[in-house]
């Protein structure tokens, strides 16, 4: 690997909190180093978020062969305006790509600070279309809102048997985001969506019985992760009893706990599933084993899965080029085709997004994530074997009636 890592706290001067050479610098490399900002969450009520997001970057970074690449991370302190000022500083010390966005207020804030400094930014768990569709700087790995907004309405429509729908958002752009993909395949397959409605914190309780005046059979919740598990415990609390979606940031590893009155809520997850791992996510799992002695937990894999791919899709676009923004934008767009990624296979479109197709996961009782169509299909499967073995247990009986009445 040819390459050093470092972390930062954030300030102004982005003094070194703590430098971690891996494995070896850059003695002997010909070619400058291309600097890479990661800018995360380390501390605050997001911490758990960046932290996952880390250790799936350090992992990757230690993977690294023939590009010489400095990693330098910094805290954002879970502040959106503290990651644009650490951004804002990391391009003016020579940053050339930023990694980041893991909660979708430091995505906003990133891709507005990156944009007119003409610098790539890497948005790794970001699923807002417009932060890449409205920026040529602007790159994101995540599925898009949209995306999840199809998925819900296909499952929804198929395996609950929803006729009738409504979306709860925290703004306009939120809402819009998700009803992109849910209205017209909600339609196409005879569902209506009944209302959209936006409700920030303070007008939670109205937004909530907005949504239970018109009792829909499902409702969409697209927001940050602590609105979208507050407006979940409101409507449950009010009474709602219908179906319950809402998109990946709800299952924030750091509020997992605070879902336990609403296990029933169910979210969109992409790519990467330990279960049914690709050669992609078997790398990352052992690249992961191989740096941090362990397996990332279940409810962060996600994350860590998607800040690897960061960090390798960007090295791939870095190999044997000048060290410039613009060739970087170059080589994601020529090399980036089917790249078989740890959150599923890669290719940036003309916005600068891939294409993800993600399913329906819920959490268990234990805070474990678990695939929602096959949990349905296992249950249909013991109903039925439960239905056929009391089928055959009646046979009995009514045979051994038989025998006896005749005898």
């Amino acid at each position: 690997m040819n390459g050093t890592l470092k972390k930062h706290l954030p300030h102004s001067g982005l003094t070194p909190w703590i430098a971690i050479p891996l494995l070896l610098a850059l003695t002997g490399c010909e070619k400058q180093a291309a600097v890479v900002g990661a800018v995360l969450p380390l501390s605050g009520p997001d911490a758990a978020v960046g932290e996952a997001a880390q250790r799936g970057l350090e992992a990757s970074f230690a993977t690294l062969e023939g590009t010489p690449i400095e990693l330098q991370i910094v805290d954002s302190k879970s502040d959106p305006r503290a990651a644009a000022d650490a951004a804002a500083s990391l391009i003016d010390q020579g940053a050339v790509a930023l990694i980041g966005g893991v909660t979708p207020t430091e995505a906003r804030s990133l891709a507005d600070a990156v944009s007119p400094r003409e610098r790539v930014l890497i948005l790794t768990s970001a699923s807002e279309q417009r932060l890449s569709r409205d920026s040529k700087w602007v790159y994101r790995l995540a599925a898009a809102d949209g995306e999840a907004g199809a998925t819900f309405a296909t499952f929804g429509a198929r395996r609950l048997k929803a006729k009738t729908a409504a979306i709860l958002a925290t703004d306009a752009e939120y809402a819009q985001a998700v009803e992109t993909g849910f209205k017209p395949t909600f339609a196409s397959l005879d569902g209506e969506l009944v209302g959209s409605f936006e409700a920030d914190a303070e007008s939670l309780g109205a937004g909530a019985a907005e949504v239970l005046a018109l009792s829909p059979d499902l409702t969409v919740l697209s927001g940050d992760a602590a609105w979208q598990q507050a407006a979940a415990d409101r409507l449950r609390e009010d009474g709602y009893r219908g179906h319950l979606f809402a998109t990946r940031h709800v299952a924030h590893p750091g509020l997992v706990d605070a879902l336990a009155p609403v296990k029933d809520v169910l979210f969109a997850h992409s790519g990467f599933d330990p279960a049914t791992a690709s050669d992609g996510a078997q790398s990352f799992l052992d690249g992961y084993q191989a740096h941090h002695g362990g397996e990332p937990a279940p409810v962060t894999a996600q994350i860590a899965a998607e800040a690897w791919d960061a960090v390798q899709v960007l090295d791939l676009a870095l190999r044997d080029r000048p060290t410039m923004a613009s060739e970087i934008r170059r080589g994601l767009r020529d090399r980036i085709k089917s790249y078989p990624g740890a959150s599923g296979s890669l290719e940036f479109d003309d916005t600068g997004a891939v294409t993800a197709f993600p399913r329906v996961y819920s959490l268990t009782a234990d805070g474990e994530l678990r695939d929602h169509g096959a949990f349905l299909d296992e249950k249909e499967r013991r109903i039925a074997e439960e239905r056929r073995a009391l089928k055959e247990k009646l046979q009995n009986l009514q045979s051994q009636m038989s025998s006896s009445a005749g005898g």
